[in-house]
């Protein structure tokens, strides 16, 4: 798959000592639940851009092939191979334009959003069991942090 250059904002510095703690903490977290993550990912036969463009469809709702490729990096073509491989799973449907039959929409159907409800339980199961492993009083202040940090997050244009 052709990738695009990303454009990046103002990057932290790569040795901030917090970043090296949250690459460390993904990891952990990543290297508990890949098993289940890939088994879903084998069994539905996606590649994790197509994941990927499920979740931007579940979120933003329909996007045209354009739209898609921006937002994944992808080179036009390999968008459009991506997504006609979402279409003939039955993931997603591709429908013309109401007032443009030249631009086509990409939409996720209920199969896609039971898929991502899948994969999302699983996450959270994997999530869950890494956590409780931790004492209250820890798992507490780490919902306060997180709370802060997603709402700030949020406030930010994407």
């Amino acid at each position: 798959m052709k990738l695009k250059p990303a454009t990046r904002a103002r990057a932290l510095p790569a040795n901030a000592p917090y970043f090296e703690r949250i690459r460390e903490l993904f990891q952990l977290v990543t290297q508990r639940s890949a098993g289940a993550t890939l088994a879903i990912l084998n069994e539905s036969r996606l590649t994790l851009p197509q994941l990927v463009t499920l979740q931007q469809l579940r979120h933003a709702g329909p996007l045209s092939v354009t739209a898609i490729a921006d937002r994944l990096h992808l080179s036009m073509p390999a968008t459009s191979h991506l997504v006609e491989r979402l279409v003939r799973a039955a993931f997603a449907t591709r429908r013309e334009h109401d007032t443009d039959r030249r631009r086509r929409h990409v939409r996720i159907t209920p199969a896609g959003e039971r898929l991502l409800d899948r994969f999302s339980r699983s996450r959270e199961e994997e999530f869950a069991a890494a956590f409780s492993r931790l004492p209250a009083r820890l798992r507490h202040d780490l919902l306060d942090v997180l709370s802060e940090v997603v709402d700030r997050l949020k406030e930010e244009p994407t």
